[in-house]
């Protein structure tokens, strides 16, 4: 990671349109200098990573308002 931070994110869409568009839009591509590698999960993976943020320090939410 030479140095700097890295993460993961789930994001959620309203529908599968938005969700292929976003895989065909982003995956494998910089958005700015940061590489973007996109995954479906399965159920059991989202519990999975959802337990493990649950039980580890913060949680956020973020929402995009509209204007």
């Amino acid at each position: 990671n030479q140095g700097r931070p890295t993460g993961y994110a789930l994001v959620f869409f309203e529908n599968a349109d938005e969700t292929s568009r976003a895989r065909e839009q982003l995956n494998k591509k910089y958005l700015g200098n940061r590489y973007v590698d996109l995954s479906y999960l399965t159920s059991d993976e989202l519990s999975q990573v959802l337990d493990e943020l649950l039980a580890g320090s913060i949680c956020m939410r973020v929402e995009q308002q509209e204007e």
